[in-house]
């Protein structure tokens, strides 16, 4: 079974379109109309466009494209803020969150029309965010699984544990593990 898999858009709209311009032309090339579009996660921070992707993702899913999307570490923090601002992934390094400049948050959210205050206090940006950030964007980050199966393949946006059982994965391995 032929599979296309796309990784890391980190908010890059243009380069996402591209993707999926060389399958649609691979497509042609096999006449294989049907083999699923992996995207494996990182849709969002650094780039300039989250929201844009996020919407193409979307707009493919209503039409009824055979595309997966799965969670990425950064989709997963962008999520959190999107829920509880407070929240920290304990896989960051001390001192670096999600609106660090490595990270790639404040780009995210520029994408919705937000420019973060220089003393914003994070209470208001949350409240700011929730109102720019559309429900069914929020919907979609929360329902993005950690994994897709085949017969034959598993995808994750970072990696698996070798030796453990797909059901026994630790999800923040997952979305982060570097090396098994």
């Amino acid at each position: 079974m032929r599979v296309y898999a796309i990784g890391d858009v980190h908010g890059h709209l243009g380069a996402l379109e591209g993707a999926h311009e060389l399958i649609a032309a691979d497509r042609d090339r096999t006449g294989d109309a049907t083999a699923p579009v992996v995207h494996v996660g990182d849709l969002c921070d650094r780039g300039p466009d989250t929201k844009g992707v996020i919407d193409f993702l979307l707009a493919g899913r209503a039409r009824g494209e055979n595309w997966i999307t799965l969670l990425g570490n950064h989709d997963r923090l962008f999520s959190w803020f999107l829920e509880e601002p407070t929240r920290q992934d304990p896989h960051l390094v001390v001192g670096m969150t999600w609106f660090h400049p490595n990270f790639g948050g404040a780009a995210t959210l520029a994408s919705y029309g937000i420019e973060i205050g220089e003393r914003e206090r994070l209470r208001a940006l949350h409240a700011r965010a929730i109102e720019a950030v559309p429900e069914s964007h929020r919907a979609f980050l929360r329902g993005l699984p950690l994994f897709w199966e085949t017969d034959d393949h598993i995808f994750v946006h970072a990696g698996l544990r070798p030796g453990v059982p797909l059901a026994e994965q630790n999800p923040d391995d997952l979305v982060w593990i570097r090396q098994g």
